[in-house]
């Protein structure tokens, strides 16, 4: 058996997925608004995003804990200084974060264990809902009217985040033992992705969030486009993130039309490789749009 040497602090770093740092910021940018009503840049407002973005290292990290060479116990100790800060905080926000950590435990053995393999994509889906409860409990007194408002988010979160971690199973089918593809096929998988997605863009509608349904409804249609898991999966992490920033500019009683058009200009990007440099000559890129 070969050993690998230790990971570096660059390769720990990119353990913790940085094309996700954004979607989490902007997560915990809303739940201040739905806390407060608007988004202050206080020391408050800067250790709630911290906070989340300590919960997102430590959960990506705790998976890999024993080959972190030089700090094992790095995510360990992580998740001991968000107790301790949510204890200090607000004490009942512990109550949350235990809820989110047992969701999560229930994801992480999705490798483990049959039943929980086949609906691993939910559970990461309840995840990140229970997250958006963690935040607003380190916030304010968790009460009947701030989670009525927080509803609408943490549905369509829940219903994106779930859709989305299907297709990343899709992507993985060769790699995974017991998800939903491995048993019941990439198509099938695909097409239930596609759904969960609808039921949150038809719920957006319904709220009346025009602009932030309407990222998730090219979303939609690129589902329906493209059978590639990986580069559908790629776009839809992009697409997650400026749902939410749609949808922060929008309850902050601001147009996200300038946001799309940028929304656009980053889908677009993804014809880059393969745009012929003349007509003689094609590009070898293996993605197309």
């Amino acid at each position: 058996m070969v050993r690998l040497n230790s990971p570096n602090f660059s390769e720990i770093l990119l353990l913790t997925r940085p094309y996700t740092w954004i979607e989490i910021v902007l997560i915990a940018l809303v739940t201040i608004k739905l806390s407060f009503g608007e988004i202050t840049l206080n020391f408050f407002s800067f250790l709630i995003v911290a906070l989340s973005l300590l919960w997102w290292f430590s959960c990506n990290l705790l998976r890999e804990a024993k080959k972190i060479g030089f700090c094992p116990f790095l995510p360990h100790l992580g998740l001991a200084i968000l107790t301790i800060s949510s204890l200090v905080i607000s004490p009942v926000s512990v109550i949350f974060l235990a809820l989110n950590l047992t969701l999560l435990t229930m994801y992480s053995l999705k490798s483990k264990n049959f039943r929980l393999g086949k609906i691993s994509f939910i559970s990461r889906g309840l995840v990140s809902a229970s997250l958006i409860i963690f935040l607003l409990s380190l916030q304010k007194p968790i009460s009947l009217a701030i989670l009525i408002s927080a509803i609408p988010f943490m549905a369509t979160i829940f219903l994106i985040t779930s859709s989305r971690n299907l297709i990343a199973d899709v992507r993985d089918i060769s790699v995974d033992k017991y998800s939903f593809p491995k048993s019941n096929g990439p198509k099938k998988s695909m097409a239930l992705g596609g759904l969960l997605l609808s039921f949150a863009v038809a719920f957006l509608i319904y709220l009346g969030h025009i602009m932030a349904m309407l990222t998730l409804a090219l979303m939609l249609g690129i589902l329906f486009i493209f059978r590639d898991a990986y580069t559908a999966h790629r776009i839809y992490i992009i697409a997650c993130e400026f749902f939410c920033l749609c949808y922060l500019v929008f309850s902050l009683g601001g147009n996200p039309a300038l946001i799309m058009i940028a929304y656009l200009g980053v889908l677009l990007n993804f014809t880059y490789d393969s745009v012929p440099r003349s007509l003689t000559y094609r590009s070898k890129g293996k993605v197309s749009l």
